[in-house]
Formats: C-alpha cells, structure tokens, sequence
C-alpha cells in the first residue's frame, strides 16, 4: 500500500485524522530503522521529489543524482527528525530545496 505524504486534513490542522496518525507511525517506525518503514516513505515521495528537481534543474540526469543525495540525506538526519504537526514532505521538501540550492552552487 503507498501512502500520500501530502496530507489534506494534516495541512488543514486535524493532526488526528487517521491519515496523519498513520504518516507519524510510519516516520516514526523509519527512525527506529525499520526498513518497510523507510521503503514506504521512500515510494511515497520520490517521484515527487525527482519532480520537484526536475523542474528547478531541468536536466534528467542531474534529478536522478539530486534526487539518491535527498534520500541519503534523508537516512542520515532523520534520526533528529521532530514531529511538528507538519506533513513529512515539508520536512522532506526542504531537504530537497537545500540540495537543489547546493547543486546549483556547484
């Protein structure tokens, strides 16, 4: 089952809907490492996230490589991750929008 990370009712403030808790429960789980957790979070968002480069880098190949960077990124600071009753791809969103500053810094 794939997941919308992009929440509707969390963005509307209901931090309780069944929706956000599941997204909480899976981040939640992908800190602890568990490794369904984290695959899930990475099949919800990585066609968003390669997107979202695509468009402000315009080159396929410099998404693709943008795109491993964000994840790993992802993977390394998630451990300090801390729920703020935002949806998760805020948080994974600005992870992206650092790299794609970094990489056109380069």
């Amino acid at each position: 089952m794939r997941y919308n990370f992009l929440m509707d009712e969390r963005a509307k403030g209901n931090i309780n809907s069944p929706e956000s808790i599941r997204e909480r429960q899976i981040v939640w789980d992908a800190k602890a490492g568990d490794l369904t957790a984290l695959a899930t979070i990475y099949d919800a968002n990585v066609n968003r996230v390669y997107r979202y480069s695509l468009v402000r880098l315009g080159n396929s190949d410099d998404s693709a490589d943008l795109t491993e960077k964000v994840f790993l990124k992802m993977l390394d600071v998630l451990p300090g991750f801390k729920d703020r009753d935002f949806p998760f791809i805020a948080w994974l969103m600005k992870i992206t929008l650092d790299e794609v500053k970094g990489f056109a810094h380069s």
